[in-house]
C-alpha cells in the first residue's frame, strides 16, 4: 500500500507530522521552519527529513505530487493578544506564501491551523480572504474551532506539564513583554476570568519589572542573557 506524502509548513516541533505519521500511512517529506530551536527538535526526531528554513524558499516544482500540505501560519497579527494588523502584517501575511505553495503543488488535501482570532481579524475580512484564495485554487473549505480540553489536554494550567523540552534555559526573547502581560491582566479582569495565583504573580512581576529581570530571577544570573 502506497504511503501518502506530506509537506509540513510552519512546522514548529512537528505536531502535524507526529499525528499524521501515527496513522502508519503518511510520510513527511520535508519540514519548513524558521525558528532554530524548533529546527533542533525536528532534526532530533526526524534526522533524515530535510528542513527548509524559509517558507519563501519553497518551490512548488520540488513537491509536485505531494498528497497533503499542513501548516499553522504565524498567528501574531490575527491573535486577539496582538496588534491585529491582520494579513497585512509581516508575520501572519506569510499566509500568502502558504496559498502560493498550495497553488503550485495542488495537493489533494490541505490542513490549515490558526487561532480563533483569525475569524474576527479585520471584522472577518481576513478569513474571507483566505476562503476566497482557497476557492480560487479549487478547494472546498470546512473549518472548526476546537477546544483542547475535550481532546485529553488539561485545561487547568496548574495541571499541565511539559515533559520533553529540548532547551532548559529559554531565551529571553520568548518571554512576554510588559505590554503583553499588562494586556492579558486587563482582559482577564474585564472578562471576569480568575487567573491562578502563580499566573497573576508572574504577569504582575512582568508588568512592574520587565522580562529581563524576570529572566534573571528565574535563572539566578546577573551577567549577559541568552537572546
Amino acid at each position: 500500500m502506497r504511503h501518502l506524502t506530506h509537506l509540513d509548513l510552519f512546522s514548529g516541533i512537528g505536531g502535524f507530522s507526529l499525528g499524521l505519521e501515527a496513522t502508519g500511512r503518511i510520510k513527511t517529506v520535508a519540514f519548513v521552519e524558521s525558528d532554530k530551536f524548533a529546527r533542533r527538535v525536528l532534526h532530533k526526531h526526524w534526522p533524515d527529513v530535510p528542513v527548509i528554513h524559509d517558507v519563501r524558499d519553497v518551490k512548488g516544482d520540488d513537491f509536485n505530487g505531494v498528497d497533503i500540505i499542513t501548516g499553522g501560519f504565524p498567528c501574531q497579527d490575527v491573535s486577539v493578544a496582538g496588534r491585529r494588523e491582520g494579513l497585512s502584517g509581516d508575520r501572519s501575511g506569510l499566509w500568502f506564501e502558504f496559498e502560493r505553495i498550495l497553488s503550485e503543488c495542488r495537493p489533494r488535501w490541505a490542513i490549515i491551523e490558526n487561532v480563533p482570532g483569525l475569524l474576527t481579524s479585520n471584522n472577518g475580512e481576513d478569513f474571507a480572504t483566505i476562503l476566497r484564495g482557497l476557492g480560487n485554487i479549487g478547494y472546498n473549505a470546512a473549518w472548526r474551532v476546537l477546544d483542547s480540553q475535550y481532546f485529553g489536554v488539561p485545561n487547568d494550567a496548574d495541571e499541565s506539564l511539559l515533559s520533553d523540552i529540548l532547551e532548559v534555559v529559554v531565551p529571553v526573547k520568548y518571554y512576554l513583554s510588559q505590554k503583553a502581560a499588562e494586556g492579558l491582566l486587563r482582559r482577564a479582569n474585564k472578562k471576569g476570568v480568575e487567573l491562578s495565583e502563580e499566573m497573576e504573580i508572574a504577569l504582575s512581576y512582568l508588568v512592574r519589572n520587565g522580562r529581563d529581570k524576570l529572566y534573571h530571577l528565574i535563572h539566578g544570573t546577573t551577567g549577559t542573557m541568552e537572546t
